[in-house]
C-alpha cells in the first residue's frame, strides 16, 4: 500500500468533506489517485 504524506491525506480529506455528494472516485479523480487509494485515504 502506497502511504501519503499527513498534509496530502488531510488535503483529501478537506476536499471531500466540502462537496456534498462527492463521490471517492471524483476526490480520487481530482487528487490525481486510484479510488482504492482515495478510500484508503479517507478511512483510515
Amino acid at each position: 500500500m502506497k502511504h501519503y504524506p499527513p498534509e496530502f491525506r488531510a488535503e483529501a480529506v478537506a476536499l471531500y468533506r466540502s462537496r456534498p455528494g462527492a463521490t471517492i472516485k471524483s476526490v480520487a479523480q481530482d487528487l490525481g489517485v486510484s479510488a482504492h487509494g482515495a478510500t484508503g485515504l479517507l478511512v483510515a
